[in-house]
């Protein structure tokens, strides 16, 4: 009896350890995948928000999933976790600013699009 119940009180250690061992937790730089996907969410959201003409410059899906993809990596570089992202707008503000900038950047002819200032950094 006493070892059927070492044996139950063994593997449920062992499973409680391997819960916890799987566990994943967003740090700067790299975010759980959990993080990023709210993240895509949230953004897709706002961008559903936009009036008309502000959508109308967003108006592929490939232009949409660009600028997500890029805002998405910058506050995965800046902040330790969707949340922390999520609780500073200015910082995401800026973020928004640089990746807009990085995007238009690369649909204007090279000729044609000289940036007058460098990105802006984000204070963290």
């Amino acid at each position: 009896m006493k070892i059927k119940t070492i044996l139950l009180q063994g593997t449920a250690l062992f499973f409680c350890a391997a819960l916890l061992i799987s566990c994943e937790t967003s740090k700067k730089g790299k975010w759980t995948d959990a993080d990023k996907k709210k993240a895509r969410t949230e953004l897709e959201k706002e961008f559903s928000k936009l009036n008309e003409e502000d959508a109308a410059v967003f108006s592929t899906k490939e232009l949409r999933d660009k600028f997500i993809n890029c805002a998405i990596a910058k506050a995965e570089q800046t902040y330790s976790s969707f949340e922390d992202a999520d609780s500073d707008e200015t910082g995401m503000s800026k973020i928004g600013y640089n990746c807009g900038l990085a995007l238009a950047a690369e649909l204007m002819p090279s000729e044609e699009y000289e940036p007058s200032e460098e990105l802006e950094e984000i204070d963290q």
